[in-house]
């Protein structure tokens, strides 16, 4: 029997034009269900960001300080990943020093898979200009890793308090122990002193600062707020932040760093995070 017969029957069935309809319909049902599909597959999903090295040159009194790992609340840059100096020591002559930097991008990508960071193509040896919250640096891209999307960018997380606890008496018979050997060196005083910190907060973030006690690494209390101005989304507050600090020959060492009027100081108060500039000490 021939597969197609004189009456234009497929084997002398089906019409043969009707035959290939059908096909052809069924063939644009099926890939209009593959291309559905792939769009739905949630693989361009969340944000996508790139970690990368950039090799910069700060200021060592005022603006190392301001140079912490951690999130940072930006569009552009996620997170600091890692802060190290790389500069065997500062220019004697103007104060700099050179830091390797690891901060997380918020980035994108063209319909050709090329990563951008800021509407520009992003790759090894480009110059960048990042706003780190508490301070901007320009640098060099000197490593990258590869791009990774993640559902939600990080974003500082206020350090919990700790409930204070008591300790059940001990029934044990205390354990004489060996003395120690005497140190040979003596360690640095550690004194306190109250800064006048002024920063810029959203409006919402501002009833979470307040006057007392803060459970924070060398941060002892903030003595007083005041509310320098006010926009509708943000507040200027000026604070006065006790700190512990170390003192010599008359300068006041902060995290092992020179503070005076115009340092940038990251502080941790507990229930908020804030970024300032010291206006007086």
């Amino acid at each position: 029997m021939p597969v197609i017969d004189e009456n234009g029957d497929l084997f002398g069935v089906v019409n043969a034009v009707d035959a290939l309809a059908v096909a052809l319909v069924v063939l644009v049902l099926a890939g209009g269900v593959v291309v559905l599909t792939g769009a739905s597959g949630g693989a361009d999903s969340g944000t996508l960001t790139q970690s990368v090295t950039v090799q910069t040159t700060v200021d060592v009194p005022t603006e190392v300080a301001a140079l912490e790992t951690g999130p940072v609340a930006n569009e552009q840059v996620a997170a600091i990943e890692r802060v190290e100096r790389v500069g065997t020591a500062e220019n004697a002559s103007s104060g700099n020093a050179t830091y390797e930097l690891d901060v997380q991008l918020v980035v994108g990508a063209t319909e050709d898979g090329v990563t951008t960071f800021a509407g520009e193509r992003l790759f090894i040896g480009r110059s960048v200009t990042l706003d780190l919250e508490t301070v901007t640096v320009s640098g060099v891209v000197t490593a990258a890793r590869e791009p990774e999307r993640v559902e939600s960018v990080p974003t500082p997380t206020p350090t919990p308090t700790p409930e204070p606890t008591t300790a059940a008496p001990s029934t044990k018979t205390p354990t004489r122990t060996a003395t120690p050997p005497t140190q040979t060196t003596t360690p640095e005083p550690t004194t306190t002193r109250v800064v006048t910190v002024e920063t810029t907060v959203d409006a919402g973030k501002v009833d979470t600062i307040t006057e007392g006690p803060v459970m924070g690494r060398d941060i002892v209390a903030v003595h007083d707020r005041a509310v320098v101005s006010e926009t509708e989304t943000t507040t200027t507050l000026r604070l006065q932040v006790e700190l512990e600090v170390v003192e010599e020959d008359g300068t006041v060492y902060f995290r092992g760093v020179a503070v005076e009027p115009g340092t940038r100081l990251r502080l941790d108060l507990g229930e908020a995070r804030i970024a300032g500039t010291v206006i007086a000490l």
